[in-house]
């Protein structure tokens, strides 16, 4: 049995944010992977769904069961994010790589500061895989118009994620593409008002909990600014998201992972 999170570097507009040998080396290794295996697990239907049409497998073989997340430390009521970012703050965590779309949260800003918004950015981004980090990533991430409106966090415990999650005025993650969205559902969890791209498994995660929209930046910055200018928009992102979040737990999650494996025995 083999757990596959997605196949996305075969699809040609995805597969521009990776290098070739990065590519190939993906590639190689999971058609090996996949001849090998006599059952597939993908943690959801979209990567489920890229498996069957890009290596013909049969749709029995192929089984897409969700993520879950860890309820007892992704919650509601840790504080602690004002502490860490020193001002209220729209939260981004993910990886610093183009694909995940930090681009256009950063170039929303500018638009929030001309509104009177004293929100910043707080990026929680690890370095890419496949590529070269710029020597110093905040410098980069900075805009000149706006000196201090982007902060990067890094080397984080649980708990202090947790907190930024937990009091971030929006949680945003504008993807290009992704196999699930694990951070999306724990920011739900957590209690933040979630954005989310309509790409890949986002939009199956977060389902109606959350804003779905276009990963371009007029998009991001609507839906940032309905967010951050609605009290009640923000109250009822926060209760649907604990609500949809709370259908996501790593007890059934090992529960279907062991009724795969049943069948691979």
């Amino acid at each position: 049995m083999v757990q596959l999170h997605e196949v996305g570097w075969q699809n040609a507009v995805l597969r521009e944010f990776l290098t070739p040998i990065f590519a190939a080396h993906l590639e190689a290794h999971t058609s090996a992977a996949l001849a090998a295996a006599s059952r597939v697990i993908t943690p959801s239907e979209v990567s489920r769904m890229q498996v069957l049409q890009g290596y013909g497998l049969p749709p029995d073989r192929v089984h897409a069961i969700h993520h879950g997340v860890d309820h007892d430390l992704f919650r509601p009521d840790i504080p602690g994010g004002l502490r860490l970012v020193g001002a209220p703050y729209v939260l981004f965590v993910g990886v610093l790589h183009p694909r995940k779309n930090l681009e256009a949260v950063r170039a929303a800003v500018p638009g929030l500061a001309r509104l009177g918004l004293p929100h910043i950015l707080a990026a929680v981004a690890n370095p890419p895989a496949d590529r070269t980090e710029p020597r110093d990533p905040e410098a980069q991430l900075q805009l000149p118009s706006l000196p201090g409106r982007i902060r990067l966090l890094r080397q984080l415990g649980d708990r202090d994620l947790v907190a930024l999650m937990s009091g971030a005025a929006a949680f945003c993650l504008p993807s290009f593409f992704e196999g699930f969205g694990l951070p999306a559902l724990e920011a739900m969890a957590s209690g933040a008002p979630v954005i989310v791209s309509n790409r890949g498994a986002l939009p199956e995660v977060v389902g109606d909990a959350a804003l779905v929209v276009d990963p371009d930046p007029p998009a991001v910055e609507a839906a940032l600014r309905r967010v951050l200018t609605d009290p009640q928009l923000a109250g009822r992102l926060r209760r649907d998201g604990i609500r949809r979040a709370a259908q996501f737990n790593w007890r059934t999650t090992a529960e279907g992972w062991l009724e795969v494996l049943r069948m691979a025995a």
